[in-house]
């Protein structure tokens, strides 16, 4: 009778321990894992339009509206930056002239795109440096980063690019 009541004992108490068992045992061995992507626009598009010009990029970025739809975009602010060899220099102009200024790193398109709207030219030239290894004819790598952020504007409607890039959803736009 002893030993029914231990045996019964001890089976209680396992069956007692045992019960949490099943969810410490999901909880080691459940996981996700997600692949693949879907782009998502979130309410600007642009394109760019880029030529080579006897030894200068010459680009312009437009605002379009979205793929079969006529709706309005919100207005957008554009900049670009080149990225170079240590052996290689680049020059920046604006044509209009004063379209698009630099500061630091980049060069800012000065008015906001509205839908349908291009920016102007932005002409990058590339030089090797004096007594660098890089020769006439020879070809170099050159790198050029547009980005678009939401335009923002200050109470009196002029554009504020301080404020929109320091604060907005900065979005790569390189094709």
């Amino acid at each position: 009778m002893k030993k029914r009541t231990l045996l019964l004992a001890v089976l209680a108490v396992v069956l007692v321990l045992s019960s949490g068992i099943g969810s410490a045992i999901a909880y080691f061995t459940t996981y996700a894992t997600a692949r693949g992507g879907y782009v998502i626009h979130l309410g600007d598009r642009t394109e760019i339009e880029e030529q080579w010009d006897q030894g200068q990029k010459i680009v312009r970025i437009s605002n379009v509206a979205q793929p079969g739809t006529e709706n309005g975009q919100y207005p957008v602010f554009v900049r670009a930056r080149a990225f170079y060899d240590s052996e290689l220099t680049v020059s920046y102009s604006s044509d209009p002239e004063g379209a698009w200024q630099e500061d630091g790193a980049y060069w800012y398109y000065q008015t906001a795109l509205y839908t349908g709207d291009t920016s102007g030219s932005l002409k990058i030239r590339v030089l090797a440096k004096e007594n660098e290894k890089i020769r006439p004819g020879e070809t170099a790598d050159v790198i050029v980063v547009y980005e678009s952020v939401p335009a923002v504007f200050t109470a009196e409607g002029k554009p504020d690019l301080d404020t929109a890039w320091k604060t907005g959803d900065i979005r790569v736009v390189n094709p």
